[in-house]
């Protein structure tokens, strides 16, 4: 991860000030600019933490007078005097608004320090003492030094004079780590509330933070009380709200800025990762236009703990907003020197831009005329620590509370402290409930690199006054006719479009035109939850491109499989199996068959609460449903369905659920259309009996009772297969010493009068429920609906 962060720098007439500042006060209130590199995060993207610390009472003037500008300014981030070298700190200069001073700063290496080492703390510990032997003043012998790669050599220290303790200074500290957006949320909360928090500036007297800290927008459910874009508040995830918190406050933020401005003043959580990228993290639960979902949102205010509507941006009530035209009108704009125009970027264009896929994207690009901070390490992301694999964004934490020497251990222990307490609390992605449509890099767009040398402090600058983006265009897919080869286990043909399987669209193979005319795919068709049914049987291998496998089923819903060589799939996938042999549910159908389903095997699988092995689920109880109807010889009877689990393990709740989920659907949707019918039974009316009829008895005549005339009654009955499997293949599962699933649930349904055929023709209703409806099932935004297979297995 990386390093830097940037605290504003106070102006020269203020030193006297900083030292010693009055309750309620903000040292770290100004708006001067600060710069950033894009040194890039951790090279193994394990989860690091960098922090700086920084001041302006220590200020080093350049000695040459034929240094320019761009020179001084190229001296920022580099080693002063050596201090530092070949450690994991260094104290280096940042620059100011006087061009030819720049401020002292020490940094901690996050490309190197990872949280959970210990190092950071060591770290500080380290500066502390750099700091106690090195006479800081302008009094010191050999005022003189170097700073490393500079052509401004040599530099002096103007400030401070002697006699300044250097414990007495004060040091404005930032962090920068990864952290997934369901902690941005939090933060945005709690920094609306005012609580405190390490990563969040102080709160000062009267129980208020700082005035820059209240930019920031933190958005949350009652944003979403009119539904926008279908998302109701009652759905959207903690991850969508750290996504909104961020692009609102952006938004609402956005400006004219001076030459020594940036984007990310008004807001103390800077992304560092560029927001394209981060909105990847949760483009598949946010559907419909961006820019119009995020112009509803801008309706809003916080009040306290309640929302408003914020009268400047729109009309209507909280219940009903009517979005106005000031945010059509927003733009961030850069007024850079004398000689060249400013260069402006509309909110709408910026947003609309994210959704395009443009890489980086607009206000990433508008910030390198400034300091390269907003976006500034582009697509990187590192992962949570620990053993997770899921990977999130980098932010930097800045206007946090200031510091002494002897407080840099304690603080920077107190960040780490706070980063893992995150990454602990989130490991795994929310569960989602809307198909991802599509969250591949294959289509982002790389913005090219036209700029001219303008802005004062780079050679980097956009390319026009407004930054606009296209629709990304979706070349046709590269699909082949894969033909009917029985020996291999291919018993029908399919199409092979870019490594998925998808069904033939042409039924007649010997009309098609050409090879592979019958798999002339104009768009992926995944966005319709298309689905390769195959139908398999003991005996033949079947071949499973999507997971590298071919199996060979063994028995009743067993298969033996084998990896197939120089497969790669870049996924994790998941395969949902459907037994054919017919089980009786009777009238327990649709949600009801569902939720009974799903009711029993969360009874009988237990949630992970250990991490040693693997959990698994109770494969000795099992679950009963009484008063099941059926038809016997005209008759109607009723029995019971037991429901049990043969074999499953799983290591986290999340795959659990989606397991389960998933199994319940394969039973409900199993049980519909041809796999339901009409029975016909009668039933004897039993009519009330007549004083006739006790005449008749006494003078021993048979009464009409003796003789009855059965009624014929019908009953829609159905059933459902007795087996619903789920397997779910991690992304590394082919480095396990056996390939198969590393994650699986196998449930059985049975009931003691069961007959008759079955149908697979639920299964692409059953494709269409799962990706809806279905949680995603892995840790790097793998949903279910875009890796799944559904098999109809004959093998009973």
């Amino acid at each position: 991860m990386y390093f830097f962060s940037n605290f504003p720098s106070q102006a020269i007439a203020f030193l006297p000030f900083i030292l010693s500042l009055p309750i309620g006060s903000c040292a770290d209130d100004g708006l001067d600019l600060e710069t950033s590199t894009s040194d890039g995060p951790t090279s193994d993207k394990s989860a690091g933490i960098g922090v700086q610390f920084k001041t302006d009472a220590i200020l080093f003037r350049k000695g040459s007078r034929d240094c320019h500008e761009q020179s001084a300014f190229a001296s920022q981030k580099k080693m002063v005097a050596r201090r530092g070298s070949g450690q994991s700190w260094a104290l280096t200069a940042d620059t100011q608004k006087d061009t030819d001073v720049l401020d002292a700063e020490y940094i901690i290496d996050g490309r190197v320090v990872k949280i959970g080492s210990g190092d950071a703390g060591k770290a500080a510990a380290a500066i502390a003492t750099d700091l106690a032997a090195w006479d800081s003043s302008t009094k010191k012998n050999r005022n003189s030094f170097n700073i490393d790669q500079s052509t401004c050599n040599r530099w002096t220290i103007t400030t401070p004079d002697a006699g300044k303790d250097f414990e007495d200074i004060h040091w404005s500290p930032s962090v920068t780590a990864p952290l997934p957006l369901e902690a941005i949320s939090d933060l945005f909360a709690k920094n609306t509330a005012n609580q405190a928090h390490a990563l969040l500036p102080e709160v000062k007297g009267r129980g208020m933070r700082c005035h820059v800290s209240r930019w920031m927008i933190s958005v949350t459910k009652d944003f979403f009380q009119s539904s926008p874009n279908g998302i109701s508040s009652t759905a959207v995830n903690d991850d969508v709200l750290g996504f909104f918190s961020l692009v609102v406050s952006y938004a609402k933020a956005a400006k004219s800025f001076n030459v020594d401005e940036s984007p990310k003043m008004p807001i103390t959580i800077i992304p560092r990762t560029d927001f394209t990228t981060i909105f990847a993290q949760v483009k598949g639960v946010v559907p419909g236009d961006l820019y119009d979902l995020v112009k509803v949102l801008a309706c809003y205010k916080n009040n306290g703990t309640n929302v408003v509507i914020d009268t400047a941006y729109c009309s209507g009530t909280v219940q009903a907003p009517v979005t106005g035209t000031k945010m059509d009108k927003q733009s961030f704009t850069f007024n850079s020197s004398s000689d060249c125009q400013p260069q402006s970027l509309r909110v709408s264009d910026w947003i609309r831009g994210i959704q395009g896929w443009t890489v980086p994207d607009g206000l990433t690009t508008l910030d390198k005329l400034m300091d390269s901070s907003v976006g500034g390490l582009g697509t990187a992301l590192e992962k949570l620590h620990g053993t997770s694999t899921r990977a999130v964004p980098l932010f930097e934490f800045r206007n946090l509370q200031n510091a002494k020497s002897g407080d840099f251990e304690t603080r920077v222990k107190g960040y780490e402290q706070a980063v893992t307490a995150y990454h602990n609390a989130h490991l795994n992605v929310p569960r989602q409930i809307v198909k991802r449509v599509d969250a591949k890099y294959s289509y982002i767009k790389r913005a090219g690199s036209n700029a001219k040398a303008c802005a004062r402090k780079t050679s980097a600058t956009i390319n026009s006054a407004r930054v606009t983006s296209t629709p990304a265009s979706t070349p046709a897919p590269s699909c082949k006719l894969q033909k009917a080869d029985p020996d291999s286990g291919i018993k029908g043909p399919f199409c092979v479009c870019e490594s998925s399987t998808f069904p033939i669209l042409s039924s007649n193979l010997a009309t098609a035109t050409g090879p592979d005319a019958s798999c002339a795919y104009s768009t992926m068709p995944g966005s319709t939850a298309v689905v390769k049914i195959t139908t398999t049987s003991l005996g033949p291998a079947t071949t499973n491109i999507a997971i590298c496998q071919v199996c060979t089923p063994q028995g009743v819903n067993q298969d033996s499989c084998t990896t197939i060589p120089n497969c790669a799939p870049e996924k994790a996938a998941v395969t949902v199996q459907a037994g054919t042999k017919p089980v009786h549910v009777g009238t327990l159908t649709g949600t009801a068959l569902y939720s009974t389903v799903s009711s029993a095997l969360e009874s009988l699988c237990p949630t992970v609460s250990q991490t040693t092995s693997m959990t698994k689920c109770s494969e000795t109880d099992t679950v009963s449903i009484e008063k099941i109807p059926y038809v016997d010889q005209d008759t109607l009877e009723h029995g019971k369905l037991d429901i049990t689990v043969k074999s499953s393990q799983y290591n986290v709740t999340s795959l659990r659920d989606a397991m389960i989920h998933s199994a319940a659907l394969t039973a409900q949707h199993s049980a519909t259309g041809k796999n339901c019918y009409d029975a016909n039974y009668q039933i004897n009316p039993y009519r009330k009996r007549s004083i006739l009829d006790w005449i008749r008895e006494s003078t021993g005549l048979k009464a009409a009772r003796d003789k009855p005339l059965l009624e014929s009654k019908k009953i829609n009955i159905c059933t459902a297969g007795d087996f619903a499997g789920v397997q779910y293949f991690s992304k590394f599962w082919r480095t396990a010493a056996q390939p198969g699933a590393t994650d699986y649930l196998d449930a059985n349904l049975a009931f003691e009068k069961s007959g008759g055929d079955f149908a697979c023709d639920f299964l692409t209703d059953l494709m269409d429920a799962l990706v809806i409806v279905a949680p995603e099932f892995a840790e790097e935004n793998v949903v279910l609906g875009e890796n799944i297979k559904a098999i109809c297995d004959d093998s009973g």
